[in-house]
């Protein structure tokens, strides 16, 4: 593997029986061994903050937008993660466009602007632009990929982090019976590329219909109706979106 030190400036190589790709959603690279990885355009804008003692309820509280949407929800002692997504599109200028979109989003909310205006607008927000949420593959160049470079789920189903970890722990499993001789290289890769198919597929093809959801307003607006009406039906989603049989 060659690749560059950035903290000192210089080529590193490193040899290994096997490797797992695990470098996050960031790499678009084609060929993900050695070089810069090739850019793409972010999709999206990651935006969280915490805020102890704020005047929020204690629930889950979600507020849709054309562009995106807000998410709170308690975490203990009196703290709010608050979290969500604009499109990238609209954000101009860094944290200063990112507020003007906050600023749009609260005129637009009367009551979220009313009970917590001053407080959004103050808090101390982390940004991050993110590309589009897909799947690339478990299998990317004859190499096993895990985490969210082999997928990167949409954050509305907050499995990300869970995923990583499974596919994480699937890939050691499958890459220790490769060193200990008891398969070779294609075996592992085909064996690991079915189960993290079993796996995490269909979270994946949840995902994109509930991306598609939340993105267009009319289909959010006769979505949220139904589910309304429908018994279970939140709970059916979250199931759905983590594995849950």
């Amino acid at each position: 593997l060659e690749g560059i030190d950035k903290a000192e400036d210089r080529a590193v190589h490193f040899e290994a029986r096997g490797v797992i790709m695990a470098c996050g959603r960031r790499r678009t690279a084609v060929d993900p061994i050695g070089g810069a990885p090739r850019g793409e355009r972010p999709a999206v804008i990651g935006f969280q903050t915490v805020m102890p003692g704020a005047p929020f309820p204690d629930e889950i509280v979600l507020h849709f937008f054309d562009e995106g949407y807000l998410g709170v929800a308690p975490v203990e002692g009196r703290v709010w993660n608050l979290c969500g997504i604009v499109r990238a599109d609209i954000v101009r200028g860094g944290q200063k466009g990112f507020k003007a979109v906050l600023e749009r989003w609260l005129h637009a909310d009367p009551v979220l602007n009313e009970g917590y205006g001053d407080a959004l607008l103050s808090a101390p927000w982390q940004t991050v632009a993110l590309p589009a949420f897909r799947v690339r593959g478990p299998v990317i160049q004859d190499l096993p990929c895990a985490g969210d470079y082999a997928g990167a789920i949409h954050p509305f189903c907050g499995d990300g982090i869970a995923i990583a970890l499974q596919s994480g722990c699937l890939a050691a499993r499958w890459m220790d019976r490769f060193l200990r001789d008891e398969i070779e290289w294609p075996q592992m890769l085909r064996g690991y590329a079915r189960a993290w198919s079993r796996m995490f597929l269909r979270r994946f093809r949840w995902s994109g219909w509930l991306n598609a959801w939340v993105a267009h307003g009319w289909l959010r607006r006769w979505g949220a109706r139904l589910l309304s009406r429908i018994p279970g039906g939140v709970n059916f989603l979250y199931r759905r979106t983590r594995g849950i049989a």
